[in-house]
């Protein structure tokens, strides 16, 4: 899949994507304050097998019965998002930076299957429509996605962290590869000593699809770093990333 893909599928893909890692503003806005994060709800395992149940899937690097491999993401960006403040946009890595293609355009998003070989940068559960699953495994297809997931940082996830006003254009040409990320000036890495995830999608039954990340952690320069991001039916109500 690239950047090049024909209207039709850009639009599909654009619809189904969006309500996975919704879209954050280029533009600086104010930071407003943020909803503390809420449980997942969902109904209890166990029980017969049921359409009207959902399905819950732990992640997992090499996923049997009951796993899900995750999103068929290397990071957080696209050509058609970035997690930005206005000044610095933030990069969260779904998966392992070592074994991110090098020739892999990151703005082309989804990977199926060839991402799944790359171990994840975080565990935690899906909430699937157990009718999305009937004819194909998780993940195997966009659409469909989970209508709900909680990601949780099981070890150290990486967060990259460059100035919008060099990313912007690196991007131009609509590609963006790993090795390209990593030569931009301002780049700051960092590793999570927190790290959460809340999704509640655009196909759960009632409200519009939103998110929550909270993370915190340590630069690889010594200094400290916060991001907080909110969003709401795929607008950014309030981001902050913030270092010390």
């Amino acid at each position: 899949m690239t950047a090049t893909l024909n209207a039709g599928r850009r639009a599909a893909l654009i619809t189904a994507l969006l309500a996975l890692l919704p879209v954050g503003r280029s533009q600086g806005e104010p930071v407003r304050p943020e909803p503390a994060i809420q449980p997942v709800i969902a109904a209890p395992h166990g029980g017969s097998a049921s359409l009207d149940a959902p399905v819950i899937l732990s992640l997992s690097d090499n996923p049997g019965p009951g796993q899900s491999p995750g999103p068929p993401v290397y990071a957080a960006i696209a050509f058609f998002f970035m997690n930005s403040d206005g000044e610095w946009v933030a990069i969260e890595f779904v998966r392992q930076r070592g074994c991110i293609p090098a020739g892999f355009n990151l703005l082309a998003f989804s990977d199926i299957p060839r991402a799944f070989a790359c171990p994840l940068s975080f565990g935690g559960e899906e909430w699937w429509h157990a009718e999305d699953l009937i004819s194909g495994g998780p993940w195997e297809t966009v659409p469909p996605f989970p209508f709900q997931a909680r990601y949780v940082g099981v070890g150290p996830v990486r967060i990259d962290f460059v100035k919008l006003t060099e990313l912007t254009p690196a991007m131009a040409d609509g590609v963006l590869t790993i090795g390209e990320l990593e030569a931009l000036p301002s780049l700051l890495v960092g590793y999570t000593t927190k790290y959460e995830m809340i999704q509640h999608n655009s196909n759960q039954a009632s409200s519009p699809g939103h998110s929550t990340t909270v993370a915190h952690g340590t630069l690889l320069d010594g200094r400290s770093f916060r991001y907080h991001k909110f969003d709401r039916d795929n607008e950014t109500i309030s981001i902050k990333i913030s270092f010390k």
